[in-house]
Order: C-alpha cells, then sequence, then structure tokens
C-alpha cells in the first residue's frame, strides 16, 4: 500500500528569489515564465506562480551551478522541502513500519498510518542531516512507480 505525504510545495516564484540572492538577474520571460541570468552566464527559465516539480527544480539548481545545501540555505530558513516517496506496511505484530526507497537504511515504525508519517518524516529528516554531516550528497529519487499486479489464485 502507498500513502502520500502531503507536504508543502513551492511556487516558481520562491525558488526565483533564492537564485536572484544567489546573485541572479530576473528578466520577464513569455507568458508566466521568468528568465534568471545567474553571474556564470548560465540562463534559467522558470514558471513563476506554479508549483514547481522536484526534478525540474534539481536540475534548475545544477544549471545555476549550485549545490543542494547552498540552494537551501538562499531559501527563507531552508523552508523548500524536499520530497520523497515512503513505502508503509503493516507489520506482523500490529502497527506499521516505513522505509524510504531513495534512503536506504532510512526507517522508522508507528501504532497508526499518521503516527508512523510523523515518525518516517523526522527520520528522513536526520537521515539528510547525517549525510551532510559525513559530507555525502542527498540521493535523487530516481522515478520509482509502485503499482499491483493480479495474479489467479491457482499460480501459488
Amino acid at each position: 500500500m502507498v500513502w502520500e505525504d502531503s507536504g508543502e510545495s513551492k511556487k516558481g516564484h520562491e525558488a526565483v528569489r533564492a537564485f536572484v540572492r544567489a546573485g541572479g538577474v530576473m528578466r520577464q520571460g513569455k507568458g508566466d515564465h521568468v528568465n534568471i541570468k545567474m553571474p556564470s552566464g548560465a540562463i534559467i527559465t522558470l514558471p513563476w506562480s506554479k508549483e514547481l516539480k522536484i526534478g525540474l527544480l534539481t536540475a534548475a539548481i545544477k544549471k545555476a551551478g549550485l549545490t543542494e545545501e547552498e540552494f537551501l540555505a538562499l531559501t527563507l530558513n531552508g523552508v523548500l522541502k524536499m520530497e520523497f516517496t515512503v513505502v508503509i506496511q503493516k507489520a506482523e505484530e500490529g502497527g506499521f513500519w516505513a522505509e524510504v526507497p531513495a534512503l536506504p537504511g532510512c526507517y522508522s515504525q508507528g501504532e497508526t498510518v499518521e503516527e508512523t508519517l510523523e515518525n518516517i518524516r523526522e527520520a528522513i529528516e536526520g537521515h539528510v542531516e547525517a549525510l551532510r554531516q559525513e559530507g555525502q550528497g542527498v540521493p535523487p529519487e530516481e522515478d520509482l512507480i509502485i503499482g499491483r499486479v493480479r495474479v489467479s489464485e491457482g499460480v501459488a
């Protein structure tokens, strides 16, 4: 069973402001888009009012020549959130346990799904902090597709 944590996403204008804090110069683009010329000469074009996809934001940060840590430091109090897929399973003895496929070794548990989500969020934050303290980057979440397949009962 897959549960989705309804985390807060950020609009383009919040990311644009972070790129401007990094020395970028903003110019109006076409429609809802804004162009940012970075000090390196790289030009990044982003939608201003739409919620940004994680992959899009990651690519823009890389194009700007910034690390995720540098970019997060440029957002207001580092409030731009990362998003991870969490897989929650029922525990045999009751309750639930969760894992994060993009962060091998990151696990938590809880008595309810809600408690498990709260606990895994805390575990993710601690895991990411530990990776950064060790000088390791946060691995990007690969395109993960979780689905269900139905087979006939006689197959097993």
